[in-house]
């Protein structure tokens, strides 16, 4: 395992590593509030075929906030990825992504298709969407929320293990799970315990992608994919997932029992469906 950083021009992204440096990489995204950890338990499943590096996004574990006087808009994520897949420095990356990481994985392969090897993605094609005629209640929801409600004052916890409790009542997942997230994602300030994680991330969704504008991106799709879907993951709109289910060439789609972090708490039966598709590329 090799722990480095990645200088960007506005961020330092930190990343966690696993595996010979010679095979093919998977860059992995974590989801929403978790971090590089997140793949600590599938990483043995992948070692002897890949180099797997996991980062942590922008404003979690150990990667650097953005700026005051800034925000974390999700099209923005999708310039950051494309910006630490030229930072890697691979002429060509394979991409994994869990739920928010998904999201962003999925879109990345329809911008940058010549840069894709292949596509995983974990509980999630494509981001949330909203239509168009919402777009002033969205922004008045972030004005209200991110501008005059910024209370980002991080919650203190007085042990590791209380943080972990914490975390996993709002994060559906095991207690086990949380602690693995803690290991990276906490800081322990003269015995009190803070999730570093970017306040801000809180903040409602400043405004959605529209489907039509997510559909633009998924049908640009060139690399092999599949969708790993959890029975007891996230209860995603079934007609609206049927058209990106669609829209996605050479998409393979697997069905498994789990979780919302399935990968974290079944990495066994996710590796197996991974490898099944890795053998097709």
């Amino acid at each position: 395992m090799d722990q480095f950083d990645l200088q960007l021009p506005h961020l330092t992204i930190a990343c966690k590593a696993w595996g010979d440096k010679r095979l093919p990489p998977i860059l992995a995204l974590h989801g929403w509030l978790d971090n590089a950890n997140s793949f600590e338990p599938i990483a043995p499943y992948l070692l002897d075929n890949f180099y797997l590096i996991a980062i942590d996004l922008p404003g979690h574990g150990l990667s650097s906030h953005i700026a005051e006087g800034f925000h974390y808009h999700f099209i923005d994520g999708i310039f950051t990825i494309v910006q630490i897949i030229d930072a890697l420095g691979n002429e060509k990356i394979h991409l994994l992504g869990h739920s928010l990481g998904a999201c962003l994985a999925s879109l990345v392969a329809g911008v940058i298709p010549e840069k894709i090897l292949s596509l995983a993605l974990i509980e999630a094609l494509g981001p949330f969407s909203s239509p168009d005629y919402t777009c002033q209640t969205q922004l008045v929801q972030y004005v209200q929320k991110a501008l005059r409600d910024n209370n980002k004052d991080a919650k203190p916890y007085p042990s590791m293990a209380l943080a972990a409790e914490a975390r996993a009542k709002r994060g559906h997942l095991s207690l086990n799970e949380a602690r693995i997230l803690c290991e990276r994602g906490v800081d322990n300030k003269d015995g009190i315990f803070y999730w570093r994680h970017d306040r801000r991330l809180i903040y409602p969704t400043a405004l959605r992608m529209t489907e039509g504008q997510i559909l633009s991106c998924l049908t640009a799709i060139t690399a092999k994919s599949c969708l790993i879907w959890a029975d007891n993951g996230f209860n995603f709109d079934k007609k609206e997932i049927q058209p990106r289910l669609d829209a996605v060439k050479n998409l393979i789609v697997y069905e498994v029992e789990g979780g919302h972090h399935v990968h974290m708490e079944k990495p066994d039966t996710v590796a197996q469906c991974l490898a099944e598709f890795y053998k097709v590329l």
